[in-house]
């Protein structure tokens, strides 16, 4: 299910533009398609966690992925913009819903150390190839068929090139969360899984500020976007781990639920300000005389460089601040 809700927000990205021709959307309201989807599933993060605790994480659970699969079909039959911003908001309360209390269920459900490391890497992995599917998904079914079946995706039912070039950074996340991950947290605290999954994100990155405007792939990309991946394969797990430190697991549903809202504020506020810091950079070239393809990359460059040191001061923050936690503990219930 994290792996379908991750995917619902990538793979319609890739279908915006098909939706906005055969619906007629006008481009100031083609962003609700997306937005529509954010707020319910946002919205309901905090009090979805909280409720699960009450009246039980499974009931919450189930619930949200019925809601999230029936409005998915709906979606599917949208034959207006209003139908499917609407059906698009109530597909992301279900994901909400779900969501929120997700990793609230693996935390009580795997209390052993090594199973739950296990669980939680699959959980990260989950995440990270949500994202890379998404954009591959999108791509192929917007092409061969129709959006329509995007998001008959979640009831059951040239991108592609960019897509398939980040592959790598999926299967390095993959095999880290999989494989590397749960051997390291019965061994290590989360503060020194974070620290060094950080650093490896942050070399990652600050590989990327050095690509050239006709890079090659093997040389210029795949090692930076290797390094973010292996990075991030530990991180997110340790992330979750660090998160879910709970006394108590009777309140395992809120700490998901604060969990998740930090992960979702955190994504949109990076966006924003490396898109932002991106684009302002590339115009002042431009004003400048500089040609469209290396102002294009030098913005890139700046977003690259902002990226590198915010995780940089992660890794530092997380040196300093978290104590040295013994490697994965269990929550024992008052």
């Amino acid at each position: 299910m994290q792996t379908m809700i991750v995917i619902d927000v990538s793979i319609v990205t890739v279908a915006l533009p098909t939706i906005q021709r055969d619906l007629d959307i006008d481009q100031s309201h083609l962003s609700w398609v997306i937005n529509a989807y954010t707020i319910g599933f946002g919205g309901l993060l905090l009090l979805a966690g909280r409720l699960g605790d009450l009246i039980g994480r499974k009931t919450v659970f189930i619930a949200g992925v019925a809601a999230f699969t029936g409005a998915s079909a709906l979606s599917g039959l949208a034959w207006s913009q209003e139908v499917l911003i609407a059906t698009r908001f109530f597909q992301g309360v279900g994901a909400g819903l779900a969501y929120a209390v997700a990793i609230g269920v693996v935390i009580t459900l795997f209390t052993e150390p090594r199973e739950r490391g296990r669980a939680l890497g699959l959980v990260g992995f989950a995440q990270a190839a949500g994202a890379s599917a998404g954009i591959i998904l999108g791509g192929a079914i917007s092409h061969a068929m129709s959006w329509h079946w995007v998001f008959y995706v979640n009831a059951g039912y040239s991108p592609l090139d960019a897509a398939f070039s980040l592959m790598p950074l999926a299967i390095a996340s993959a095999l880290t969360s999989l494989t590397l991950y749960p051997r390291l947290a019965t061994r290590f605290a989360s503060r020194s899984l974070l620290v060094n999954g950080l650093t490896a994100v942050t070399g990652g990155l600050l590989l990327a500020t050095r690509l050239p405007t006709d890079p090659l792939y093997a040389v210029d990309i795949l090692p930076a976007i290797t390094l973010v991946g292996a990075g991030s394969g530990i991180v997110m797990p340790a992330v979750i781990a660090t998160s879910m430190t709970v006394p108590d697991l009777r309140d395992a549903g809120l700490a998901s639920g604060v969990a998740a809202t930090s992960g979702m504020v955190g994504d949109t506020a990076g966006i924003v300000i490396l898109t932002t810091a991106a684009a302002a950079h590339t115009a002042t070239l431009l004003s400048g005389g500089s040609q469209p393809l290396p102002a294009l990359n030098d913005g890139f460059h700046v977003a690259f460089g902002i990226a590198a040191a915010l995780a940089a001061l992660a890794a530092a923050i997380a040196s300093l601040l978290l104590r040295r936690h013994a490697p994965l503990s269990t929550p024992v219930p008052r």
